[in-house]
């Protein structure tokens, strides 16, 4: 019976301290999951996390800025603007930058808006959209007299037609189309046929006709010039193509997607024979001068671009300022990009440091040592990132300008 007893009450003891080890495991999650409070968001467009590094975040190609929390990623002008802004209706629920600028995540420079209105704004904004009509011809058939409006648009409002029906009458797809009156046909064309225009040329430019970047074969209707531009004599308009998400410049030409910089290469530079990278010296993806793009292999690639971030890199990024001074002198305090770069001045340990400056040790030899102490913007307002603006702020964005 002893024995039983002596089982029982180890059986039981056990049992508790499996209880209490899954308990503290929880407790644990729960401290993780609240170190989300720690995180703050400022009006200016800045982040402070747990560690207390004041940053813009992290600037993507795109020109937005992002920062991790918790292990997922969240854009810091959604923050901002959950964290700042009135709650909006389920309708507006992007967030849109009133200069246009994807980096100025300033509160008094983001809006909600509804996904039309965040179109039209970054229509209205984008001045290559603009001024993009051409003047087109129309009249009804066995008529004379043409008449002429400035865009496709203005032709579909006259005569009650879609503008897709008109754009396929100007590419030369049909010859003429229904009108809305029953037996009524008209002819529409371009008031300047594109293929009939040439590209307005700039200073010190010079157009070529386009080489494909594989094969070197020259692309029917596409011309390319030293400055990084491009002319689709289809559309007989000139512009640097279309930016994407990575920062590179594209273009279309025979149903396929190219990037502009390499067809800028392969029809200025001698085209190598082996399939080679193009670098761009400056390190700007959006700089297609041809004087900026050059031949590499990709260990030279990437050896380039390791030494271009490796020179603009002023400081790692989970790394704090921090400051120091002798206990003796007590002169201005000393200024470190790290504590790291602190403890290499004083000898001391970076580990002793640390908990000097989070204000859990006071003992050191002959130094004191704190943050440093970060300079307020004009006009900031920090507040905490709870559970709810980061709920608002993880919402899909597909923001633009």
């Amino acid at each position: 019976m002893r024995f039983l007893g002596a089982r029982l009450r180890a059986a039981r003891g056990f049992r508790w301290q499996i209880t209490r080890y899954f308990a503290n495991l929880a407790s644990t999650r729960t401290e993780s999951s609240l170190k989300t409070g720690a995180w703050q968001v400022s009006s200016c467009g800045r982040v402070r996390s747990t560690t207390g590094r004041v940053s813009f975040g992290y600037t993507l190609p795109s020109g937005y800025c992002r920062v991790g929390i918790n292990k997922r990623f969240y854009f810091v002008h959604r923050l901002v603007a959950a964290g700042f802004l009135p709650l909006p209706d389920t309708a507006r629920w992007q967030v849109n930058h009133l200069d246009g600028d994807p980096s100025n995540n300033h509160v008094s420079n983001l809006q909600y808006v509804s996904p039309a209105e965040n179109t039209q704004h970054s229509w209205q904004r984008n001045p290559a959209r603009k001024g993009s009509g051409k003047p087109v011809m129309w009249r009804i058939m066995g008529q004379d007299a043409w008449r002429t409006c400035a865009t496709q648009v203005q032709v579909a409002s006259q005569m009650g037609i879609s503008r897709s029906k008109i754009s396929r009458c100007c590419g030369s797809l049909r010859e003429d189309m229904v009108g809305p009156v029953p037996g009524t046909r008209y002819e529409v064309k371009w008031v300047d046929p594109p293929h009939k225009r040439r590209p307005i040329t700039a200073l010190d430019e010079e157009w070529r006709d386009a080489k494909h970047p594989d094969n070197k074969d020259l692309i029917p209707g596409l011309m390319v010039s030293n400055l990084g531009r491009v002319w689709n004599s289809l559309r007989g308009q000139v512009s640097q193509g279309s930016r994407d998400g990575d920062g590179y410049f594209t273009c279309s030409a025979g149903g396929r997607k190219l990037k502009v910089h390499r067809v800028v290469a392969a029809s200025f530079l001698d085209q190598p024979d082996s399939r080679l990278d193009i670098n761009h010296k400056d390190c700007d993806r959006g700089n297609n001068h041809v004087e900026n793009l050059e031949y590499v292999t990709r260990s030279e690639n990437a050896r380039h671009s390791y030494l271009q971030r490796v020179g603009r890199q002023r400081e790692p990024i989970n790394c704090k300022p921090a400051q120091a001074r002798r206990f003796s002198c007590k002169g201005p305090w000393l200024d470190f990009k790290s504590m790291q770069a602190a403890s290499v001045h004083s000898g001391v340990s970076r580990w002793t440091i640390s908990r000097i400056c989070h204000g859990r040790s006071t003992q050191c030899r002959d130094w004191e040592f704190r943050f440093a102490v970060e300079e307020p913007l004009p006009g900031e307002e920090w507040r905490k990132v709870c559970p709810d603006v980061l709920e608002r702020a993880r919402a899909t964005s597909g923001d633009t300008c």
